[in-house]
């Protein structure tokens, strides 16, 4: 505190009541550089900020990045836009009997494995009892890239790093499941969504004790077929383990999982894979309807979800100009976008992808409140934007946090973490006194763990709630 009070001292010679609170509580973490700090405050509908503590300063968003995705796709595309998905067959004999059957995606960020089995069972329904020669699989709804800006681990087989292509299930990503037996035997391996011709190799030995970091999962493509290596040990006492990893073409997890689907409903399926594109006009055999997109931004706010934010921001572009979809097309729309509910239009935040992954996107904390500004106010869809946000203390990435606080169960906020880069935000409302306050701080700062940094963020959001 002493090295930065030189620093903050004429900021509380001139400072406003809540402003000194912030420079206060700012001066006791002892951080060296306060321009990685930032911090703005506001009541919703009003257009001055409360509270200001380099308001305007540029910072990396990381997940408070989704703040900007989720207003802009809900006013672009409406909160109850659907994203389908079409099934084209060439016929149906008189048996159901189906020789060729195509596939097109809409972007749906939520087609898991529970949907391609109802998706299966549908067709079964629609008379088709067994599928031969070709599955084509159509992803012109999104251009070819299926790695966008900021995924900076093309090597990684993490989830969060999954592919996103405009045809996807269960995130493109698989769901390894570890249950221990006992001490000194295999333990019990398996895996959701259901995969046809998945390569599984690996063992996992069940011991007596066993470390967090001795059990290990990755997956690959080589080329012809998706390979989980799974091996190390598991403690017997253990409670099973879901480890959550990526598949890594898109096009091939598809189409795995749809036969696998279609072999559990009854429908026998002997077929190659293609891409394909479906000829405009065409008439589809089968639609099969998405949750409403106001859904998806829950799950994009509440879990902080990267490859929700990705789909849903690619289908931005696409729906918008009826070309494919592309993450240079989004950000752009998006950009412009929050210059129409900007209060300052001379400063505008730099956009590369809808997720907030990696050091390509910066903003300011007084533009997060504006586009929460637009989200509140607005009449078409601030109750859904609202109820997207985690709870303090009781849901979501904020679940654990705040427990103590006054403000547990009244704090809604988005979190934003990039590690590497010291990169700890959080942004959202509260209520106070009948009134609604908005708030973002940024912080991007390597000198403090990302606990310190929460500390600082609740005790500053407990000091202001006092205050107001």
């Amino acid at each position: 505190m002493k090295k930065l009070f030189p620093l903050l001292f004429p900021l509380l010679l001139t400072a406003a009541p809540l402003d000194s609170i912030v420079v206060r509580e700012v001066a006791k973490t002892g951080y060296d550089d306060i321009k990685t700090i930032g911090f703005s405050l506001a009541e919703v509908g009003s257009p001055e900020l409360l509270a200001d503590f380099n308001s305007n300063g540029s910072f990396i968003p990381a997940s408070v990045q989704k703040i900007f995705t989720g207003v802009a796709a809900m006013e672009i595309l409406s909160p109850l836009h659907d994203f389908k998905t079409e099934i084209f067959v060439n016929a149906i004999d008189e048996n159901g009997a189906v020789n060729k059957i195509a596939v097109k995606g809409f972007g749906d960020p939520g087609f898991t494995a529970e949907q391609i089995w109802l998706l299966a069972y549908q067709l079964k329904m629609e008379g088709i009892t067994s599928i031969k020669d070709t599955l084509f699989v159509d992803n012109s709804y999104f251009d070819s890239v299926t790695v966008g800006p900021g995924f900076n681990e093309p090597n990684s087989s993490r989830a969060y790093m999954a592919p996103v292509a405009a045809l996807s299930v269960n995130f493109n990503s698989i769901a390894v499941h570890v249950r221990p037996t006992t001490a000194g035997k295999s333990a019990v391996i398996s895996y959701l969504p259901a995969q046809a011709n998945l390569k599984l190799t690996g063992t996992v030995e069940t011991r007596a004790s066993a470390g967090k970091d001795d059990l290990h999962v990755a997956t690959m493509f080589n080329g012809k077929e998706s390979v989980v290596q799974v091996d190390g040990a598991i403690g017997a006492s253990e409670k099973s383990r879901t480890i959550y990893r990526k598949l890594w073409n898109p096009i091939q997890a598809f189409a795995m999982s749809f036969t696998a689907a279609c072999e559990q409903v009854g429908i026998p399926c002997s077929i190659t894979v293609a891409p394909g594109v479906i000829p405009v006009g065409s008439k589809p055999f089968y639609t099969f309807h998405s949750r409403a997109l106001q859904e998806h931004v829950k799950d994009m706010f509440k879990y902080s979800n990267n490859f929700v934010a990705e789909m849903v921001f690619r289908s931005i572009h696409a729906e918008k100009t009826k070309s494919a979809g592309t993450w240079k097309g989004a950000a752009e729309i998006v950009r412009n976008w929050y210059g129409t509910v900007a209060s300052d239009t001379s400063k505008m935040p730099t956009i590369v992808n809808g997720s907030g992954m990696g050091e390509g996107n910066f903003c300011s904390p007084k533009m997060v409140i504006d586009a929460m500004q637009a989200g509140m106010k607005s009449e078409r869809f601030s109750p859904e934007f609202m109820t997207a946000f985690p709870v303090a203390g009781e849901d979501g990435t904020l679940s654990s946090r705040f427990s103590k606080s006054p403000l547990k169960g009244n704090l809604r906020g988005k979190t934003g973490t990039l590690n590497d880069d010291g990169v700890t935000n959080l942004a959202g409302y509260f209520f106070k006194n009948g009134k609604i306050y908005l708030y973002c701080i940024f912080i991007n700062n390597k000198q403090k763990t990302q606990y310190e940094h929460w500390m600082f963020q609740e005790k500053l959001m407990n000091r202001l709630y006092e205050a107001l």
